[in-house]
Order: structure tokens, then C-alpha cells, then sequence
């Protein structure tokens, strides 16, 4: 099943992340070659579908009351999620039936990279974040864990001490009831356990036992923060493998400027790819996107089993979120990305969609796509978008297209295309005791008709992996860039 992923965001700013940590050596069943014959390729799709009647939901609820920076996740009886409230990053618990605020609170990002997007985490029933001291240094972003029910905001439990953090406080992978933290212990980066009297100890039978490894993705997979050629997977506190990304990729590659990893085959296969640097390039660099890479890795010995060349799947978009969702990839048969402020811009593309078997690297099918552009009209890697449960929209250089991902049949969009477009912002905040900060507002969506116009109303039912779904059918949450909507079946009195 593909659980999760994690992107440092390079097409919206070249984020940075770098840690300290140690070396192992890698197992000699790790693989950093694979001379399997490259699969045939698949014509261009030349099929066409029709426009198929669309239902519209039923709005049940809205609220501009709070402005999101995250997606809501539902924990017990409330909506929790990340919010922006008079440029300070907050966690606010929602009313699922109403859609009232409850409570909010100061959040701080700390040290996370700031291209990975916010997201809530319970631990135990109980939400936990990060809250910004006004101690220490500011470029140390010191701030204090807190455990807090999601349905008051009452604190239940706190650090004793502020302390700079490398990631936000989640789960311990040893017991779901403790909350475990990424701080700095003599020196290095090391997972604690925060303890029911706000101390910190170091967790059994965790990553903690190889310090400055960093999770990036699903089952164990992680990198040595600081060398970010270093990738491993760690299964109970030790490294079963390790590759360089610079001979498994290629020289100058690393997850230094991006990444994105998804598990598939009842989480018997890895597959990813990563950015093309080994730091964000200065600017007027170029980078050659035809030298993007898609790897499917063995999550038990990390083997390679296949390559996709010229392929990247950051073109991926999750359509299901089912054991059988497909895997979308850019084949770039052209095109430069060049840094200019901070930012990737792009030239001269021309991109192709293929859809990739995951356990083989087989292109199942190809719809050509050209000179892709982004919403703004701006050249840009294809962003799939939402349109359905079984379709997608992307812009071509012939406009908008509707492909059916089963069969990669494809179609010019009509008005009548709704389409789900991910509204993502890298915003400054002020964080207090520190300076100002940048965070990346991610997992709100606006829907479009095909015109590339805000639609008027929302299709039923909505795309798997939009919004998070409330108890007993009663409907559908989304965070949108002005505030929270709950959608419901039009057939229902919910």
C-alpha cells in the first residue's frame, strides 16, 4: 500500500535541510546498477472520452473564521489543523458539525525544513506541537512540545525545556501513547521520547540507535541529515540497507533539493526519485531535467529493480489512496530548470505523462503533453489535477486535457471540467523569541472549471484524497485558501 510521501518543495522555493550524523556502511546486497532492458514504448494516446454528467455536492458548511495552513485531520470529536492568524502560525481544534472554532494556539515549525508541508499529528488521542519560546537565540527557533486535547486546547503535557527541534512531534514508532521529538543531543540530531513528567529519554527499539538518520518517506526510509547522499532504510532502531544517491541515481544527485518516495506492492516496493542537485543551484544555474531519474527499490535489500530514464514522479498526484493507485510520471524529453530568486523556473519543455507499472517500471500508457505551463500560465512541469475518483486534468501545450488514468484515454477540457488545483504558498510569519519565519501553506485546494476559472460549485463525489472524511458519511472537509468548507452528498439530509 503507498502510505505517505514527503516532497521538499523545489518548484515552489529551493528549500534547505541539513543535519549532522554518522555513517554505516552499506550491505552488499544493495544494488547501484541495473542492466535489465528498458520496456518498449507506448504510443502517445490517441484516445478520446466523452464529458460524463457531473454531480454536485451539497455545501453543509463553511467558515472564514480561520485561514488554513494545513489540512484538517480529525482527532476524536474535532477538526484540528495548522492556520495562519495575523502572520503567527497557530493550531486551532474546528467544530466538525458546525465548523466553529474551538480554541488556537501559537505553533512553531522550528528547524523543519520549510518545504515540507504541515501536518497535524495525534499522539495518544491528544494533538501535538510545537509552541515558540521566547528564549534563545533566534536562529535556534527554540520552542517547547505540548500535548493538548483536540477538543478544548487544554495543555496536558509540556517539555521541561525549549529546545531547537528538526521535525514536529509525532508518534513513537515503540508506543503510540508517547510523542517522540528530533532535537539535539551532544551535538547530533537524535530522536526522545517526551515522558509523562516533560522529560526526555531515548526510546527503545527506535531510529534513535543510529543518530542523524531523518525519516523522508514510507516504511523506514530515511537519509543521513547532513550528507544528503546518504539513503537507508532503518527497521527497528538499525539500518537494513544504504545507497549513495550519486552512483544510485546519478553523480551530483541527492535529496539535498527534493525527493519523493511511495511504497507499493503491499509495501514490498519503493519507488522515487530526487533532485538533481547536491545544494539548491545559485542563481541563473541550470539544471538538465532530462537527467531526472525514477527508481523502483526492493524495501527489504534496497535492489534496484528498475529505472524509468528522463522520468521523475514528481508529476505524481494520488488519485485513490487505495492499494491500486496508479503511478504517474514526467518523461522529459526536453527542458531546463534555472533558479532565479530562490525559485525554479523552467525553459524549453517538452514533457510527456506516462503512468508506470510500479513493480516492473513498464509504461502502461503516454499522452503527450508538450510545452507544459503552470495555473499562471507560466512554463512549469505538468501538475496533475484532481478532476474524479478515475480522471485527471493537466495543461498541455494544445490547453487542458482530461485523461482517464486507467486507460490514458484523454480529451480537450470543457467549462463544465471542474477540477481540484492545490493552492500552495511560502508566507512569512513571525514566530515569537525568533525571527521571522517562512513556512509553506500547503494541503488547501480551489476547484476550477475548465476554463481555468473559479467553478461555482464542487462535484460529487469528491476525488479520494481531497479533504478528510467525517464520522458516519455525514460529509467531506476541505481547506480551502479562505477557510474550511464541509461538503455532503446531494442525496443526503446530513
Amino acid at each position: 500500500m503507498r502510505h505517505s510521501r514527503l516532497l521538499l518543495a523545489l518548484p515552489i522555493t529551493l528549500a534547505l535541510a541539513a543535519c549532522q550524523g554518522q555513517t554505516v556502511d552499506a550491505p552488499e546486497t544493495s544494488a547501484t546498477t541495473d542492466n535489465s532492458p528498458r520496456p518498449a514504448e507506448p504510443q502517445p494516446s490517441t484516445q478520446t472520452t466523452a464529458a460524463p454528467e457531473q454531480e454536485l455536492a451539497r455545501v453543509r458548511w463553511h467558515t472564514d473564521d480561520v485561514v488554513p495552513a494545513s489540512a484538517p485531520v480529525l482527532v476524536g470529536d474535532a477538526l484540528v489543523l495548522y492556520s495562519v492568524d495575523d502572520d503567527h502560525l497557530m493550531l486551532t481544534g474546528v467544530d466538525p458539525q458546525d465548523g466553529a472554532v474551538l480554541w488556537s494556539s501559537h505553533a512553531s515549525a522550528s528547524l523543519r525544513p520549510r518545504g515540507q508541508a504541515l501536518r497535524v499529528k495525534e499522539v495518544g488521542g491528544l494533538v501535538a506541537h510545537l509552541e515558540p519560546s521566547d528564549s534563545g537565540p533566534a536562529n535556534a527557533a527554540v520552542a517547547f512540545a505540548v500535548l493538548r486535547d483536540p477538543v478544548t486546547g487544554h495543555e496536558v503535557l509540556r517539555s521541561s525545556d525549549a529546545l531547537s527541534h528538526a521535525d514536529l512531534p509525532s508518534a513513537c514508532p515503540h508506543d503510540g501513547a508517547v510523542a517522540c521529538l528530533t532535537v539535539p543531543v551532544n551535538g547530533d540530531w537524535s530522536q526522545q521520547a517526551l515522558m509523562s513528567d516533560g522529560r526526555l529519554e531515548t526510546p527503545p527499539e527506535t531510529a534513535a540507535g543510529v543518530p542523524g538518520w531523518t525519516a523522508i518517506g514510507t516504511l523506514g526510509l530515511s537519509r543521513l541529515a547532513g550528507d544528503n547522499t546518504q539513503v537507508g532504510r532503518i527497521v527497528d532502531g538499525e539500518p537494513t540497507w544504504q545507497i549513495d544517491t550519486t552512483q544510485t541515481y546519478g553523480a551530483g544527485q541527492s535529496t539535498a533539493t527534493s525527493w519523493l518516495f511511495d511504497s507499493f506492492g503491499d509495501d514490498s516496493v519503493l519507488v522515487g526519485s530526487i533532485g538533481l542537485g547536491l545544494e539548491p543551484p545559485a542563481d541563473g544555474e541550470a539544471w538538465d531535467l532530462t537527467e531526472h531519474l525514477t527508481l523502483g527499490l526492493d524495501a527489504t535489500t534496497g535492489e534496484v529493480l528498475w529505472r524509468a530514464p528522463a522520468t521523475s514522479n514528481f508529476c505524481d498526484t494520488d488519485i485513490t489512496g487505495n492499494d491500486d493507485d496508479p503511478l504517474l510520471a514526467c518523461l522529459w524529453h526536453n527542458g531546463q530548470g534555472v533558479a532565479h530568486d530562490r525559485a525554479l523556473t523552467y525553459e524549453d519543455i517538452d514533457i510527456d505523462l506516462v503512468r508506470l507499472d510500479p513493480l516492473t517500471g513498464e509504461r502502461l500508457w503516454q499522452v503527450a503533453l508538450g510545452a507544459t505551463t503552470s495555473a499562471d500560465g507560466e512554463p512549469s512541469r505538468p501538475e496533475p489535477w484532481l478532476v474524479s475518483p478515475s480522471e485527471i486534468a493537466v495543461t498541455s501545450s494544445d490547453g487542458l486535457l482530461i485523461i482517464d488514468v486507467e486507460t490514458g484515454a484523454d480529451r480537450p477540457a470543457t467549462a463544465s471540467d471542474r477540477h481540484w488545483v492545490e493552492d500552495s504558498d511560502l508566507v512569512d510569519l513571525q514566530t515569537p523569541g525568533s525571527a521571522v519565519d517562512q513556512v509553506l501553506l500547503t494541503g488547501r485546494y480551489r476547484v476550477l472549471d475548465g476554463t481555468g476559472e473559479p467553478a461555482p460549485d464542487v462535484p460529487w463525489p469528491l476525488p479520494g484524497t481531497i479533504g478528510i472524511d467525517l464520522a458516519d458519511s455525514a460529509g467531506v472537509v476541505v481547506a480551502e485558501p479562505d477557510g474550511l468548507t464541509a461538503y455532503a452528498d446531494p442525496g443526503s439530509d446530513r
